[in-house]
C-alpha cells in the first residue's frame, strides 16, 4: 500500500489531482495538505511514501520543503508542481532528489507519467533494501518475533516484492553442530540453485535459535499444484545434500502458500513452526508441509488408559512378550492423528512410567527404581521423535522386568510381593498392617520389618503413596467428582484426602486436575 501526500495552497487543485490519482491507482492512500507547514507536520507524524508539492506556497514553500525532506526523510519520493517562469526553481530542486517536475495545468498523460516514476523509484528502493542482508534481516527478525510497530510494518510492506506468493520455511538441525554459519550458507545456496528453474527463491535464512533457521520461499508468479510439489521435493533434496556434506540430520516445516503481506507472513511462519513440531511423529520425512498437520490435542493419558495393570502383571510374571505388546499398543494409539503435543506427551509419559516404578517397590531394589526413573527422565526429555520415545519407555520397562525376575528369587522379596499384591487388590478398603499380616499368616512385627527391609519404606507410607497414585490416575482419566475419587481410593474423609494429596504432590486435587485439562472439580 503506497501513501501519497499532495501539498498545494489551492484546495481545488489538490482535490482535483487527488480524484484523478484515486481513479488511476485505487490502491493508493491519498493524503492532502494546503500549505507547506501543515504538510511537514503530517510527514513528521504519519507514514508517507511519496510527496507531490507545489513550489509557491505561503510560509514554507515547496523548495524549502523538499530540502527538509531530502535531509531528514530521504526515503520519501518527491515530485514538484510548477507554473511558467519557475523552471529555474524546479531545476534547482532536482539536486535535492526530486524525481521530476510537472508544469501546471497538468494533463492526464503527465499524471500517469508521474505515478509511473514514483512506482519505479519505490520498487527500485524496495528491491535494493530486500537484497541488503543487514537491513532486510533486521526487519524480518522483528516481523517473525511479533515486535513490529505500525511504522515498521509499513517499512516491511515496502520491502516485499509485488505480486506472487510465499511460503514460510523453518529448518532445524536435529543435533548440535559448531558450523551453523556454514550450514546456513550452504542451505541458501542449495535452495536457490534448485528452485531457480521453478521461479522460486529463498532470499534469506534467519537464525531463530542455536539450531533453527527461518526464511521465506518467494514464488513469482504463483505456482501450479505440480510446481508446488516440485518445490517441496527440491527443498527435501537440498536438505539431503547439506546432510551429506555436514554429517548431520535436518528437518523442515513448510507453511501453506500465502499472499505477500505482513499478517500473512506472520501466519505462515507460525504454520511452518507447527509443521516442524509434527516431525516428532513423522520421523522418516525430512520435510513436513503444514497441510499434512492437525491441531495438537492437550492430553496424552488416554493412550495408556487401563494399560498400567497389564504392564505390572507382566513385569511381575517376567512376561516380556506382554510388556512388548502393551508398549506397542500404547504407541500405536499415540501415533494416530490428532497427535498429542510432543512436550505434553513427554511429561505425561514420565509420570506414567514413574507411577509404574513406584508400584514395583518390593519387587525391585530401591537403587534399580531410582536409577530407572532418572534414566527415563533424561531419555524421554531428549527423545527427538516418537520412535525414540517408544524405545526409551520399552527399554526401561524391560530392564525392570529383568531385575524383578532376579529379585523375586529372594525369599523375603517373594513374601513382600504377596504383600504388594494384597495392597493392589485391597487399597480401596479400610486395611491395616494387622489385616494384611493375618491374610498372609505372618506376625505384624515380622511383616512390618520385612516390608520395610525389602521396599525401603513403611507399610503405611507405601499404602498412602499407592492410594495417591491411584487417585492421580482417576483425576487424569475420569471426570468423577473428587469426593468420589477420595472414597474409591480408601480415604473416608475428603478433607484429609485433599491434605495428603497436596503433601505428596505439591498440588491440591482441584489444581492438579485443572492443570491436566479436566473440569470436574466438585
Amino acid at each position: 500500500m503506497t501513501t501519497l501526500l499532495i501539498i498545494d495552497d489551492e484546495p481545488r487543485q489538490v482535490r482535483s489531482l487527488a480524484n484523478v490519482i484515486r481513479r488511476l491507482r485505487p490502491d493508493f492512500t491519498i493524503r492532502e495538505a494546503f500549505d507547506g507547514m501543515t504538510g511537514w507536520r503530517m510527514l513528521e507524524t504519519e507514514h508517507v511514501d511519496a510527496v507531490i508539492t507545489d513550489i509557491r506556497m505561503p510560509g514554507m514553500d515547496g523548495i524549502e520543503l523538499v530540502k527538509q525532506i531530502s535531509e531528514r526523510m530521504p526515503h520519501i519520493k518527491m515530485m514538484l508542481l510548477t507554473g511558467y517562469g519557475e523552471f529555474h526553481y524546479a531545476r534547482d530542486a532536482l539536486r535535492h532528489g526530486v524525481l521530476d517536475y510537472l508544469v501546471k495545468p497538468v494533463g492526464l498523460q503527465e499524471i500517469r507519467h508521474m505515478l509511473e516514476l514514483i512506482e519505479r523509484a519505490l520498487a527500485k528502493e524496495a528491491d535494493l533494501a530486500f537484497k541488503s542482508s543487514v537491513y532486510r534481516d533486521y526487519w524480518f527478525q522483528q516481523l517473525l518475533s511479533g515486535q513490529l510497530t505500525p511504522q515498521m510494518e509499513s517499512d516491511v510492506e515496502r520491502l516485499l516484492p509485488a505480486g506472487g506468493e510465499a511460503m514460510a520455511l523453518v529448518v532445524r538441525a536435529l543435533q548440535p553442530d559448531d558450523c551453523s554459519a556454514q550450514i546456513r550458507e550452504e542451505l541458501e545456496r542449495q535452495f536457490n540453485d534448485r528452485l531457480q528453474g521453478l521461479h522460486a527463491s529463498v532470499p534469506f535464512l534467519l537464525r531463530s535459535s542455536s539450531r533453527e533457521w527461518a526464511g521465506l520461499i518467494l514464488m513469482q508468479p504463483s505456482p501450479s499444484a505440480g510446481q508446488l510439489a516440485r518445490i517441496h521435493q527440491n527443498v527435501r533434496l537440498s536438505l539431503e545434500r547439506c546432510e551429506d556434506r555436514f554429517g548431520l540430520r535436518l528437518a523442515a516445516g513448510i507453511s501453506d502458500r500465502k499472499e505477500l503481506s505482513v499478517p500473512h507472513i506472520q501466519q505462515a511462519h507460525e504454520e511452518a513452526r507447527v509443521a516442524l513440531r509434527h516431525r516428532f511423529y513423522y520421523a522418516g520425512e525430512p520435510v513436513i508441509p503444514f497441510g499434512k498437520t492437525s491441531s495438537f490435542v492437550h492430553t496424552a493419558s488416554a493412550a495408556w488408559y487401563g494399560k498400567d495393570e497389564p504392564l505390572l502383571r507382566a513385569i511381575r510374571a517376567s512376561d516380556w512378550k506382554t510388556v512388548s505388546e502393551t508398549v506397542h499398543d500404547i504407541f500405536r494409539n499415540i501415533s494416530q492423528p490428532p497427535f498429542p503435543d510432543p512436550e505434553l506427551l513427554k511429561t505425561d509419559m514420565i509420570h506414567f512410567v514413574m507411577s509404574i516404578g513406584m508400584r514395583l517397590k518390593g519387587m525391585l531394589p530401591d537403587a534399580a527404581i531410582s536409577r530407572g526413573e532418572q534414566e527415563i527422565k533424561r531419555k524421554i526429555a531428549s527423545s527427538g521423535d516418537v520412535q525414540a520415545l517408544r524405545y526409551a519407555v520399552k527399554e526401561t520397562l524391560m530392564r525392570w522386568l529383568d531385575e524383578a525376575g532376579d529379585w523375586s528369587r529372594n525369599k523375603s522379596a517373594a513374601l513382600v510381593r504377596q504383600c504388594l499384591e494384597f495392597l493392589e487388590s485391597r487399597y480401596m478398603e479400610d486395611i491395616s498392617l494387622d489385616s494384611m499380616a493375618r491374610q498372609l499368616r505372618l506376625s505384624p512385627s515380622y511383616c512390618s520389618n520385612m516390608f520395610k527391609q525389602v521396599t525401603g519404606t513403611s507399610f503405611s507410607d507405601y499404602l498412602m503413596r499407592l492410594r495417591i497414585a491411584k487417585a492421580r490416575e482417576m483425576l487424569l482419566q475420569t471426570d468423577d467428582k473428587i469426593c468420589d475419587i477420595a472414597r474409591r481410593t480408601g480415604f473416608r474423609d475428603a478433607a484429609y484426602f485433599n491434605k495428603v494429596f497436596k503433601r505428596e504432590t505439591g498440588l491440591t486435587p482441584n489444581t492438579f486436575r485443572q492443570l491436566a485439562g479436566s473440569v470436574n472439580t466438585v
